[in-house]
């Protein structure tokens, strides 16, 4: 069993950027487990029409359980923000 988490886009993704424009990807955090998309260089409206599977591992949903959603800044060098 899985469960299956569609990342479609953002819009107005604000530049953080002091020279050129945000490349932005998405984190998407679940159960301790984390998986991201791909970054979306030079992009504030970013498309990424993604499918993030997590394994459930036979563990039924609860009504605690929470999912955690990041869009975050790319960086080559130094920390994505």
């Amino acid at each position: 069993m899985s469960l299956e988490v569609f990342v479609g886009n953002a819009v107005n993704v604000p530049n953080i950027e002091k020279v050129g424009k945000s490349d932005p990807y998405c984190t998407v955090e679940f159960l301790g487990v984390k998986k991201k998309t791909q970054v979306q260089k030079q992009n504030l409206n970013p498309v990424w029409n993604e499918q993030l599977v997590f394994t459930l591992a036979d563990k039924p949903l609860s009504s605690s359980d929470k999912i955690d959603v990041y869009v975050k800044d790319w960086e080559r060098v130094g920390r994505n923000r």
